[in-house]
């Protein structure tokens, strides 16, 4: 069948797709170098259409005959691909970035191989021998030869084939007789351009097939906590769901599972996720996602509560809860071999019915893995705020009330709408002056919170020329804040010292506030009703970050997801999966790459030493160690610009 009848099939809808088949998915890159096999005549693939009846859950507007529809099962992103250039827009049942096969031009000059460009106005704007390719195939190769006022027959004969791609056959292969589980395993062996489908795409082609609604239904609760700043993701809540509903981590499991029972679950599970974040934001101040972290714990906790019909036992039960919450954040419980932690931790569940020893039997896991759960000051030597310990510092400043140097009001949850900056108590600029490296600067220890204001007026004063002054005319400010009141370790020569004091000081605050979860007591100082049974999440406190390296990184964030790109994920922690050790902490992450599914992972690491670059190599990671370098790579495969 050619290109031109297929398409016309689209249009009148006899073909679509099946729900389980993921988004488009090609990068420009991809599309021009289809479009050049299209023109130099090269194999393209043969399509597997699957015909079934009605009841499978589609996308696109399709028409059924004879009580059967058809759905193409390979060949989604070239069909795709030619529709989007042929048509100059998407198909009924596209999923994914129209900028990716949108603009692409055709040069009457190009030697072979380099015919297809992506439109730039500077070198195409006003240029004859650039034309559009959409234009070609609509309104012919003659009539774009004629008004581009060409002479050159090389370059009609060139337009011709351009055309004439509209006429290139594709064998079509034809699945029947078969049911829904059957034919994404066929998918999955003969699909060969990257997109084979993980566990969780299985679980939910098999649920979508029984439950249309069961994808928009997720996305809408994932847009809700997502716009309160907590950055959950698909896979996250349909292991969520997946435990709620079989207290099994195992996406298999849910084949099991019929549609009612799974929106079942979807709604318990979408109360019991408000609970927590509730509780941890009330009693903890963790507000955002940014200082959340360990976000798999919350799907345990949450199979803890749909066993007992949410919190019963009042102030000690949810201390201990969040007692054992702050230590899987601290020690990262989940980094590593996700999924089998998380099925022992639900075993310990299943090993009595009792609220208390199910808590116990947490906590006590993870002291046997530790040895002690008692902090040391070693564990605030680390950098960056994508240190694990990094949220702690916020939980003290929030729980604590520690408070602003300047203007001594408590940094509490109180503070809504006047945002928390993060500020260098050493300076910056003096520091990397006196040859200290990137991991000294950043240091934890080094780390205090402040209000805009506050930071802006200390600006890049050294702790010797305002530290006084904060003390004086707000006695016990510095206490508050766990920095040393000794003035021989403000001097810049004695930053070491400084940090080593400070440290125990943090040490301290952290331990005392743990002891007092350990032994059922919450946190009495933060503001907020903790009775309300749904999340606020539209009064939710602002956290900034001052530094301009994560200023920057939270740019190039932004600059990937209006290029209709995954943001990637901050603080990436990279794990041995053998041992559970930390090897790494990545600025940026692109664990599946930067287009899902296709290409290696990918991380942006700004100033990291040997070791962490080794480590990020040794994990099949490609890495870049600016931003310019990040983008160009990006624009070139991704975009292709």
């Amino acid at each position: 069948m050619d290109v031109a009848t297929i398409l016309n099939l689209i249009d009148v809808g006899e073909y679509g797709l099946p729900e389980f088949q993921r988004g488009y998915v090609w990068s420009r890159e991809q599309v021009r170098h289809f479009m050049s096999s299209l023109y130099h005549e090269n194999p393209v693939g043969s399509l597997l259409i699957w015909t079934t009846n009605t009841d499978a859950d589609v996308r696109g507007d399709v028409e059924s005959s004879a009580g059967n529809i058809k759905l193409i099962v390979d060949g989604q992103q070239r069909i795709t691909t030619l529709y989007g250039i042929r048509r100059g827009k998407a198909p009924p049942f596209f999923r994914g970035n129209p900028n990716s096969f949108l603009n692409l031009y055709f040069n009457l000059d190009g030697a072979k191989g380099e015919e297809f460009e992506f439109y730039g106005p500077v070198k195409m704007k006003d240029n004859p021998r650039w034309v559009s390719v959409t234009r070609v195939l609509q309104e012919g190769a003659v009539k774009v030869f004629l008004e581009s006022r060409q002479h050159d027959e090389l370059a009609l004969a060139k337009l011709n084939r351009l055309e004439a791609v509209q006429k290139k056959m594709f064998h079509i292969e034809t699945i029947t007789g078969k049911d829904l589980d059957e034919v994404v395993d066929i998918f999955n062996m003969v699909n060969s351009g990257g997109t084979k489908l993980n566990a969780a795409d299985l679980a939910m082609a098999k649920l979508s097939a029984r439950w249309p609604a069961a994808r928009d239904e997720m996305e809408a609760r994932l847009h809700k906590w997502n716009a309160a700043g907590y950055g959950f993701d698909f896979n996250w809540l349909l292991r969520g769901v997946t435990i709620n509903v079989t207290g099994d981590a195992r996406f298999s499991t849910l084949s099991k599972v019929d549609p009612a029972a799974f929106e079942h679950g979807l709604r318990r599970f979408e109360k019991h996720n408000n609970e927590l974040l509730l509780q941890i934001r009330a009693n903890l101040g963790l507000d955002h996602g940014k200082v959340l972290r360990s976000e798999f714990s919350l799907l345990v906790l949450a199979r803890y509560l749909e066993l007992h019909n949410g919190l019963r036992q009042g102030e000690a039960e949810v201390a201990h809860i969040l007692y054992w919450y702050i230590h899987a954040m601290l020690w990262g419980r989940y980094s590593a071999s996700t999924e089998s932690r998380l099925n022992q931790d639900l075993g310990n569940l299943r090993e009595t019915e009792l609220a208390d020893a199910q808590i116990a039997g947490l906590t006590g896991a993870l002291r046997s893995e530790r040895g002690t759960l008692h902090l040391q000051e070693l564990d605030f030597h680390g950098s960056w705020v994508g240190n694990r310990f990094y949220p702690l510092l916020y939980l003290l400043t929030r729980v604590a009330r520690a408070r602003d140097l300047l203007k001594n009001i408590p940094l509490s949850m109180s503070l809504i709408g006047n945002p928390l900056e993060l500020h260098h108590l050493f300076p910056k600029t003096h520091l990397y002056k006196a040859g200290r490296n990137r991991r000294d600067v950043n240091t934890l220890a080094n780390f205090a919170f402040l209000t805009s204001e506050s930071n802006r007026l200390i600006g890049a004063s050294l702790p010797r020329e305002y530290l006084k002054d904060c003390e004086a005319k707000n006695p016990g400010v510095l206490a508050s804040q766990w920095i040393p009141e000794d003035p021989a370790l403000w001097e810049l020569d004695n930053y070491d010292a400084f940090l080593d004091t400070r440290r125990k000081l943090l040490v301290g605050a952290a331990n005392a506030l743990l002891d007092g979860l350990r032994k059922g007591k919450l946190p009495q100082l933060v503001q907020v009703q903790a009775t309300t049974p749904e999340v606020q999440l539209s009064v939710r406190p602002s956290h900034i970050t001052s530094d301009e390296e994560e200023l920057a990184l939270q740019e190039c964030q932004l600059w990937m997801e209006t290029h209709g790109l995954p943001r990637g994920e901050a603080g990436h922690e990279l794990v041995d999966e053998a041992s559970g050790d930390l090897l790494a902490i990545l600025d940026l992450a692109w664990t599946d790459g930067v287009q899902p599914g296709l290409g290696q992972p990918v991380a942006l690491l700004i100033d990291e030493d040997d070791e962490t670059r080794y480590a990020v190599q040794q994990h099949g990671f490609r890495y870049f160690t600016d931003m310019p370098e990040f983008q160009r790579f990006v624009m070139q495969t991704a975009l292709a610009e």
